[in-house]
């Protein structure tokens, strides 16, 4: 019976051509019937032909692959102090804490480090990343009092940047708001830090830099070494982000190992106590001077490449941190097109390495390996490091 049913079918098609549209959507559509008893939704019927052909699917790794939901998992500061972030890709900064873990060294090696909060071993250089990480930054982490939940605006990598260092207890607010009690009666009002110029990320030189302008008051006060060559000058802070070879590629010093100037200790909540706006914006400019880098030579920068590697190899998303203070006379002109690329992205003073995590999906996994059974390769398509594409892989 079935062959002639075959054939009468053939029969009517070769005699009424019209009827082949008809023929063809209505076999088209049990087939998208069938696939719906398996949870396979169709929009539009050509697609089922197209997917029986695929044999390479491309895939983006963030968001796609894995949740798309980036938190700051460690800190490694110039002079290789190794800082871990608990409960790292949750919104919530007063959920989870920093903590000082050792030497890079020692942390590789896999000896037992006992864990500490980070103000019983905070560093310059450590806290000058999480300064970085504050302000060359443009998302916003907030509490959504209608939603009852905490929110962010902004790319998700600068959200875990803002959060990893809301966690170390630097809001971007604390230096860059005005404080009039700061500030004298005859001095228009002026915050710590004032922006004055942002050079965007773009993929090409994979960096981006901002340069804020130190309160002349603070300066001053903060300045007790300042000598005739600075004195009354302008004193601009420029902080850059991007990738850790083309942030070494520019710089020239890195931060030396000394004592950090962020925190005074824990309050009673077990938060860090932070230090006043005055006295960080002048650990920031007394420890970007001079007296307070060293020379970046070839070793080092060496090893900072060896541990940018460490940590991509566990899977992190790695970016350096870099800063650099410039004085300039009173009178001399500030224009964006003065603070360009050229300018704020050369002879910088290398601050550390911070490492994101971005999970896996759940049940991504058996998703590859169901491709795979298919006889579907899949690629994976980043601008990550290799290292890092090649653990997530």
């Amino acid at each position: 019976f079935v062959p002639i049913f075959i054939t009468g079918i053939s029969l009517a098609v070769s005699v009424i051509p019209e009827g082949l549209v008809a023929v063809t959507t209505v076999t088209m559509a049990v087939g998208v019937r069938r696939m719906a008893r398996r949870n396979a939704l169709v929009r539009t019927l050509p697609a089922v032909e197209t997917l029986g052909g695929v044999t390479v699917i491309c895939s983006d790794k963030t968001g796609t692959l894995t949740e798309g939901k980036m938190g700051v998992s460690e800190l490694v500061d110039a002079n290789g102090m190794v800082f871990e972030f608990s409960k790292s890709t949750s919104r919530d900064p007063n959920e989870g804490e920093v903590s000082y873990r050792g030497h890079i060294s020692g942390v590789e090696a896999g000896d037992s480090l006992a864990m500490h909060n980070t103000e019983k071993q905070n560093t310059a250089a450590a806290d000058m990343s999480f300064v970085v990480c504050s302000l060359c930054n443009n998302s916003e982490v907030f509490f959504d009092s209608a939603e009852q939940q905490w929110s962010s605006l902004g790319d998700a990598t600068e959200v875990a940047l803002t959060i990893a260092s809301q966690k170390a207890g630097l809001r971007k607010t604390d230096i860059t708001s005005v404080v009039e009690a700061n500030v004298a009666v005859s001095t228009p009002a002026m915050p710590p830090l004032k922006m004055l110029a942002e050079n965007a990320f773009d993929s090409e030189r994979k960096r981006m830099s901002v340069v804020f302008e130190a309160s002349a008051l603070l300066v001053a006060e903060s300045a007790s070494g300042q000598t005739s060559a600075t004195s009354g000058k302008r004193c601009l802070v420029t902080l850059v982000k991007g990738a850790p070879e083309e942030i070494l590629s520019v710089c020239t010093h890195q931060l030396s190992d000394t004592g950090g100037f962020l925190r005074l200790g824990t309050t009673a909540e077990g938060r860090p106590a932070m230090q006043t706006p005055e006295a960080i914006v002048s650990g920031i400019v007394s420890n970007l001077d001079t007296r307070g880098t060293v020379a970046l030579t070839s070793e080092l920068i060496n090893s900072s490449g060896s541990i940018c590697e460490q940590m991509a190899g566990r899977g992190l998303r790695v970016l350096g941190l870099a800063a650099k203070i410039t004085y300039l006379d009173a009178d001399a002109p500030v224009t964006e097109e003065a603070l360009g690329l050229e300018w704020a992205e050369s002879e910088l003073v290398f601050a550390g390495l911070v490492g994101l995590i971005d999970p896996p999906r759940s049940g991504i996994i058996d998703s590859v390996r169901r491709c795979h059974d298919a006889g579907v390769k899949v690629i994976m398509i980043t601008g990550d490091h290799i290292g890092t594409a090649t653990a997530i892989a």
